[in-house]
């Protein structure tokens, strides 16, 4: 895939450098992912996704990128994107536009980085994030948010959620091992309320909880600390690649989060 010289270098952010988003509302907050999109490929399904694009817009929801938004074909194997790149990218940015201030954060995705294998300087997550204006949300691997929303109905403060989202990688097949892929996150990042991965074109959710001690409290009380996890799907119909290799087909809906604005609570609808 080649695509124009923008001289946006590859960069690396710390992982230990996290983003923080005040949204002013009380009403709850929906979430959407936006990610394995693969545009350029003969299977991307351009009418499914107007429509998440749509809905996200309709319902105010706010936005987390999780990768894979170029199919990137290689041509070694024979395969080549249906557009040019640029005409690709042009697509993509006039597509996220009505959203562009709803984005959380953006990672990148395998296929994304694709790229550098031909152009070793040219990261193109970071080109869409900059003709976005986003590219201070970008992070390449991973993305943890700190989102703080509405007005906890028992103490009046502020209530705070930390997401991280991330592509993923991996081959699993069956249901769990996606899942535990997915759960391997939370090894690192122990202290989030929301877990997202791409990767797998399969939706799915799952949640778990640990103890945690309460800040500041005179008992020295523990509390249980509660994780959603989200295995976002994709934006491909069945084929190709996936059919060649018997892949499981998935569901193609838009799964959502909601963050609510009065009591510490996640919910996902599938």
């Amino acid at each position: 895939m080649e695509l124009k010289d923008y001289g946006l270098p590859v960069t690396s952010i710390s992982p230990d450098v996290f983003i923080e988003k005040k949204i002013d509302t009380e009403e709850d907050v929906p979430v959407v992912t936006i990610g394995d999109i693969h545009a350029g490929s003969e299977h991307f399904n351009e009418r499914f996704f107007k429509k998440a694009i749509n809905w996200a817009v309709d319902n105010g929801a706010y936005v987390m990128m999780i990768g894979d938004y170029f199919e990137n074909g290689l041509l070694h194997f024979g395969k080549q994107d249906e557009k040019s790149a640029d005409d690709i990218m042009d697509f993509l940015v006039d597509s996220l536009e009505p959203l562009k201030d709803r984005i959380l954060a953006a990672v990148a995705g395998n296929h994304d980085d694709r790229s550098m294998k031909h152009q070793p300087q040219i990261d193109i997550t970071r080109v869409l994030c900059t003709r976005l204006g986003i590219q201070h949300l970008y992070r390449p691997n991973g993305a943890i948010v700190k989102v703080k929303l509405g007005k906890d109905s028992r103490h009046h403060r502020p209530l705070t959620y930390w997401l991280y989202g991330t592509h993923g990688v991996g081959g699993a097949r069956g249901e769990g091992g996606k899942m535990m892929q997915l759960k391997r996150m939370s090894q690192n990042y122990t202290f989030c309320d929301l877990y997202l991965m791409g990767h797998y074109h399969w939706i799915m959710s799952n949640s778990d909880a640990v103890w945690v001690p309460v800040e500041n409290s005179v008992e020295n009380r523990m509390a249980k600390h509660v994780r959603k996890y989200l295995l976002c799907g994709s934006f491909l119909d069945w084929g190709g690649y996936a059919e060649r290799g018997q892949f499981q087909m998935g569901n193609m809906s838009i799964p959502y989060v909601t963050l609510d604005a009065k009591i510490k609570d996640v919910r996902i609808t599938i």
